[in-house]
C-alpha cells in the first residue's frame, strides 16, 4: 500500500472490515517514516550551536515516539500477517500485506540508520548551554568580573589583596547549584 493508497482510502466514504487493518498499519508505517524524517533533523542539529539540552531532550522524546509507534504498528502487522494465513483470504490482499510488511521493514532500517548515527554523534559532541544558562553565565561574569573580595581572617591579620580573577570554570561549578534559577 503505498502513500497514494492511504490518501485515496481516506477520500473513499466507503471503507470493507478487511481493508481497515492494512489502513492502520499503512497509516502507522507513514506517522514513523514522519517521525523518522523529523529525528533525522534532529540529528542532523547535534553538535552544531543548535545544540542545546532542550534539543537533546527532543531528540530523546521523538526517539522514544518512534520506538512507541514501531511496537504499535509490529502488533497490527502481526495481526494483520496472521489473519492472511486463512485460506478464504484473496492473494491481492496477501500481496498488498507483503508489501506493507516489505515498507514496514524499509522504515525500521531507515530508523535504526539514523539511531546509530544518533548515537554517533551524541557520544561525540557536548550540548551547548541553553540561552537561559548563557545568559546566567554572564551575569555571573558581570558580577565577578572585579577581583575577587579579599578573604577574612579571624586572627586580626591583615588581608591581602587579591588580584586573581574567576575563570570561566570558575562560573560553570556554580551552573549545578543555579538551576533552581535557570529552570
Amino acid at each position: 500500500m503505498s502513500f497514494q493508497d492511504v490518501a485515496k482510502h481516506n477520500a473513499s466514504t466507503s471503507t470493507s472490515s478487511t481493508s481497515s487493518p492494512s489502513h492502520a498499519v499503512a497509516a502507522g508505517i507513514f506517522q514513523i517514516n514522519t517521525s523518522v524524517a523529523a529525528f533525522r533533523r534532529l540529528v542532523d542539529a547535534v553538535g552544531t550551536a543548535k545544540d542545546t539540552p532542550d534539543h537533546r531532550r527532543k531528540l530523546h522524546n521523538t526517539r522514544q515516539r518512534i520506538l512507541q509507534l514501531v511496537k504499535d504498528t509490529s502488533a497490527k502487522l502481526k495481526s494483520l500477517t496472521e489473519s492472511d494465513r486463512d485460506s478464504t483470504v484473496e492473494t491481492s490482499k496477501k500481496i498488498e500485506d507483503a508489501k506493507l510488511a516489505r515498507d514496514f521493514q524499509t522504515a525500521l532500517q531507515e530508523f535504526q540508520k539514523v539511531q546509530r548515527l544518533a548515537s554517533h554523534r551524541e557520544s561525540s559532541f557536548t550540548p551547548s548551554p541553553s540561552l537561559r544558562q548563557t545568559r546566567l553565565l554572564l551575569l555571573l561574569r558581570s558580577i565577578f568580573s572585579g577581583p575577587l573580595p579579599p578573604p577574612t581572617f579571624s586572627h586580626g591579620a591583615a588581608p591581602q589583596e587579591v588580584k586573581q580573577k574567576a575563570t570561566p570554570s570558575f562560573y560553570l561549578n556554580f551552573l549545578p547549584h543555579l538551576q533552581i534559577f535557570i529552570n
